[in-house]
């Protein structure tokens, strides 16, 4: 794990991530329908015992390498800012931090307002829990740092 997030670094991320993520989530579903509509042309024109017109066949193939190519350079920023892209298909990435001494990750997901699910490294999506049970003590190391508290002789 190379970087790790407190909560409130990983929210203040956000704004630089949701429109990264968005782009790449759209670029893969972009790739995704010419690929189909590629091997649906070449199936049917097979099947009809037509050649391919190879020209056009080229084009096509090269306007598939062009979305491989810009998902590739968004996931490699995504990965440079120290965030992990899990689910292409949700929009689901992982801040790497560590929750009362373990690694473990914030999870956030395209549409939620903020950062509010973290989980163990093993337990995936399914294990995610809600941020707001942590207690005090389990928030991200630096989080708890950051802290304020009150001094003696405040009355709180």
């Amino acid at each position: 794990m190379g970087r790790q997030f407190t909560l409130a670094e990983a929210n203040a991320l956000l704004p630089s991530v949701e429109p990264l993520l968005r782009h790449v989530v759209a670029l893969k579903r972009e790739y995704d329908g010419k690929k189909k509509e590629l091997q649906h042309s070449r199936a049917a024109a097979m099947w009809k015992g037509q050649s391919v017109d190879r020209d056009s066949f080229m084009a096509e193939e090269t306007e598939l390498e062009f979305y491989a190519v810009a998902f590739q350079a968004d996931a490699l920023r995504l990965q440079e800012m120290g965030v992990e892209l899990k689910d292409l298909e949700t929009g689901l990435v992982d801040f790497p931090t560590r929750v009362q001494g373990e690694a473990a990750y914030l999870c956030w997901r395209l549409g939620e307002p903020e950062v509010l699910f973290w989980h163990g490294l093993e337990a995936g999506f399914a294990g995610r829990r809600p941020v707001a049970e942590l207690p005090g003590e389990a928030l991200p190391e630096r989080e708890r740092e950051n802290r304020q508290l009150p001094d003696e002789g405040d009355s709180a």
